[in-house]
């Protein structure tokens, strides 16, 4: 979590891949995000307990990602903006 000059508590994602050393991707998300989130997404926790929650997750895809059957998974999707 990083805090802003306005006293604005935002969660920075990044994620790396230790396959490709040039890829880097960052992902801010503010309180107000993360409220647009959790009604899509249907989210149960609240904003300070979703790092946490947000890392048990990418472990658990992690463990399974070998599995037969896996319960969780991951995928990341890059869409190119036209700007």
């Amino acid at each position: 979590l990083t805090t802003t000059p306005v006293h604005r508590k935002d969660l920075l994602v990044k994620l790396t891949d230790d396959t490709d050393p040039y890829f880097l991707f960052t992902l801010p998300i503010s309180e107000e995000d993360f409220q647009s989130l959790k009604v899509q997404q249907g989210l149960l926790i609240d904003f300070a307990s979703f790092p946490q929650k947000f890392i048990d997750l990418l472990n658990l895809c992690s463990l399974e990602q070998d599995s037969d059957n896996p319960r969780y998974g991951q995928m990341l999707i890059a869409i190119k903006s036209e700007s």
